[in-house]
């Protein structure tokens, strides 16, 4: 498809309310506007020149001559009866005019017949009343004679009019038939003859004579007599090799569909013509794409109405619209002009599914949908890409160019934002301006080129800016307010690890993870859920833990435990399933009372088969815990356990990768969670044998006996007041038909159930713990 056509606006001389718009090929819109601005400014001149040639002024006198006769005639008629009557024609004065009249002769003498009555002695009073008999014929005949006389005038100035026109048409059809064969088009053609006939009606108007001072100043009352043959140039395509790309940012009714301007005259009046009309975004991208974003479309006043009408009629209607107005600024309508755009409106999924549900014309108008990733492959291909987008970025914007370890690092943090193994973040605006503050800090230092240092200090600035929470919370670890242990071993406590996102910065920081259990029947019961500080993400998690819990042991009878989980100094919503895999872990610390190791923190979400799943936000969370431990000193035992699918996605910083290829610290992937459990306790899970049971001194075994224990307990205790029985389970003191009798409780080692030592928490600013709502579609397993 080659260039739109020009679109022009041109004055409807028989409906001045209505503009017509035509439509001449790219580029020829200007053309047609300065051809008719040529022809407005050598109208005058050449319609004066014509007016002062000998043949129209030899031809003009002839008409006026028999006029002149006709009229001559007239008042000679008129004096000759005025004479044989003893009257006189005179001229009265009446202010500041005179006025023809006719007065009697007295001695020769003309006197008002009103001042005959005056003159005893000059006329008796039968002469009186026949003069007067005379003067009222005479009045009514001079009347009528000069009623004749304005008739002569106004045939005479018509037909000196029609002389006038019949010069000029010819003078006129010329000068306008070269611009007809210059553009071959009949609209234009049809318009130009209205236009020729226009000028022709208006010709006194044109001509009119002036002072020499308002010459000096009629160039403004010349432009404003001449505009309604003018041309306004709605849209040109004359720079276009083919169809516009139009991006409207701010896709507001006037700036989409065009608007009337008002403009103030020197007398204070506001006023309006068909060249004040102004296109907008919609017509500029007639006959290519418009571009906008659809939450801005559908929060302006009455945008998202008028979008829909017009991409469904394929008509724009330009309005004086104001939404803050009753009335409208103009009169003006200019006709519909005919449109063949393509709209693509760019939003989230969120703004989509709203409008398709809600709207029943979104649909049916716009017929394809496209969704772009927010990720592309890490590839040859997909670094090239980058190295190409940077290149490019640095020629439009003169930044400095990139050497190659400056574009690895780019790609090294694309990576990063990408979040997902063999992936590169498409976010190109936040790459742009990585590029862009890269430049800076290399011109600060004077390099000719960008390397890998200077993304690293435009990274660690950028980070800088908006790390205030993370260092805050960094404070609160450090100086004991939040309670994180990365020493020693406790029994039933592990530290979790949580997201925060800030919209323009993510960052991971260590949460502990507590569980106490007892003797009873409520199950797991999560402490923020009952006190409603949870979402449904996590509370889905704690039903899986409660089922794998069950599975595991609650086959051969019911399982009669009370157990408490908490986010300690955790005061606001938590959600998210990624802590799922710890939450076990805990719990199978304190059934078994066996401790585990503080100095490593563990994510992932877990299914009812044990299976440990990916998760978000693996770097963030690896290098939160990274950084509590190396404040504190690296141990070189300290790690973080990370899902299996989670290790492609694996992107850390430097120092990270360096200490934990120093051995100064570790991070371990998982595949179910009984390698976190053994790895963090140090005690074997166990395999039951061939009785059913598990080994003595395996972890597995301690948590059965302590279930056998309670079980028994609640067989002689009974069910205790307010507690239900358990689900599918016998009342208390009654066996479960066809169960072995239980044997008696094993040696179970002593520990110290739950903390290690007084816990003294402050009261302060609430604190985080749990992961924003997932990131992925409904129905993917990766969640944050």
């Amino acid at each position: 498809r080659g260039a739109p056509p020009d679109i022009v606006l041109v004055n409807n001389f028989r409906d001045r309310d209505r503009p017509r718009a035509l439509r001449l090929p790219a580029g020829r819109g200007h053309a047609l506007a300065d051809d008719i601005r040529d022809f407005v400014d050598q109208l005058r001149p050449t319609l004066r020149r014509l007016f002062e040639s000998e043949r129209f002024k030899t031809q003009r006198t002839a008409v006026a001559s028999g006029y002149q006769d006709r009229e001559k005639a007239l008042v000679e008629a008129l004096e000759s009866e005025v004479r044989g009557a003893g009257f006189a024609l005179v001229q009265i004065q009446l202010g500041p005019y005179t006025k023809p009249e006719v007065a009697p002769l007295v001695k020769g003498e003309p006197i008002p017949i009103e001042k005959l009555a005056e003159t005893p002695g000059d006329v008796d009073d039968a002469q009186l009343e026949e003069l007067r008999q005379r003067y009222q014929t005479l009045s009514k005949r001079l009347e009528e004679t000069f009623r004749a006389s304005r008739e002569i005038q106004r045939a005479l100035k018509k037909r000196i009019h029609e002389l006038e026109r019949e010069f000029a048409a010819p003078i006129l059809a010329d000068l306008l038939e070269d611009i007809k064969a210059a553009y071959q088009d009949p609209r234009l053609s049809e318009h130009l003859d209205e236009l020729r006939d226009r000028i022709l009606v208006d010709l006194r108007r044109l001509l009119e004579e002036e002072s020499d001072e308002e010459a000096e100043s009629r160039a403004p009352e010349e432009i404003e007599r001449l505009r309604p043959y003018l041309v306004n140039v709605l849209v040109d395509n004359s720079g276009a090799d083919g169809p516009p790309i139009v991006v409207e940012t701010s896709p507001n009714y006037r700036n989409l569909f065009g608007t009337i301007e008002k403009v103030v005259d020197r007398s204070g009046h506001g006023r309006s013509d068909f060249l004040h009309i102004k296109a907008g975004s919609v017509l500029r991208a007639n006959g290519g794409f418009l571009v906008l974003q659809l939450t801005d479309a559908i929060s302006e006043p009455g945008v998202w109405a008028a979008l829909k009408r017009t991409l469904k009629s394929r008509l724009i209607d330009i309005q004086s619209f104001d939404p803050y107005f009753l009335f409208s600024a103009s009169a003006l309508k200019p006709e519909p002009i005919e449109i063949d755009v393509r709209a693509i409106v760019i939003g989230n999924t969120h703004a989509y599914y709203v409008l398709s549900g809600y709207d029943p014309d979104f649909y049916g108008i716009f017929k394809v949908r496209a969704d772009f990733d927010s990720v592309m492959t890490r590839d040859a291909e997909g670094i090239a890409r980058y190295a190409t987008f940077i290149r490019n970025l640095s020629e439009s914007e003169g930044l400095r160019v990139l050497d190659r370890t400056g574009v690895a690092r780019v790609v090294e943090e694309g990576a990063r934002w990408a979040d997902q193994g063999g992936k590169l973040s498409t976010l190109f605006s936040e790459i742009a301006d990585l590029v862009r503050e890269a430049s800076y800090w290399a011109d600060e230092e004077g390099a000719t080129v960008v390397g890998a240092a200077h993304v690293d200090r435009a990274v660690r600035a950028r980070r800088s800016r908006v790390a205030l929470p993370e260092e805050k919370i960094q404070e609160l670890i450090l100086d004991g307010t939040l309670r994180i242990q990365t020493e020693g071993s406790v029994i039933g406590q592990i530290n979790g690890l949580s997201v925060y996102d800030l919209g323009d910065h993510a960052f991971g920081k260590p949460t502990r993870i507590t569980v106490q259990t007892a003797l009873g029947q409520g199950g797991i019961v999560s402490i923020e859920r009952e006190s409603d500080l949870s979402g449904r993400t996590f509370n889905k998690a704690v039903l899986i833990l409660d089922g794998l819990f069950r599975a595991l042991f609650g086959q051969e009878q019911p399982i009669s435990v009370h157990a408490t989980l908490a986010f300690e100094q955790s005061y606001g919503e938590v959600d998210g399933d990624s802590a799922s895999v710890a939450e076990v872990c805990a719990l199978f610390s304190s059934l078994a009372e066996v401790p585990l190791r503080q100095d490593l923190a563990l994510t992932g979400s877990i299914d009812q088969l044990g299976h440990v799943q990916p998760i978000g936000g693996v770097n963030e969370k690896v290098t939160g815990f990274y950084e509590v431990c190396r404040a504190r000193g690296l141990t070189g035992t300290q790690g973080v356990l990370v899902p299996q699918g989670n290790a492609p996605d694996l992107m850390l910083e430097q120092e990270v990768v360096e200490d934990c290829r120093a051995g100064r610290f570790h991070v371990y992937a998982i595949s179910r969670f009984e390698e976190a459990l053994e790895l963090l306790s140090g005690v074997p899970i166990g395999t039951r044998g061939a009785d059913g049971r598990f080994p003595e001194d395996s972890l597995y075994g301690r948590i059965e006996d302590k279930l056998y224990f309670y079980a028994e307990r609640m067989k002689e205790h009974g069910r205790p007041d307010g507690e239900g029985g358990p689900e599918g389970g016998n009342p208390p003191g009654e066996e479960t038909p066809g169960s072995p009798v239980p044997p008696g409780p094993r040696d179970i080692p002593e520990g110290t159930i739950g903390d290690d030592g007084p816990d003294d928490p402050r009261d302060g600013g609430s604190v985080e713990d749990g992961d924003p709502p997932p990131p992925h579609p409904p129905g993917t397993t990766s969640t944050r």
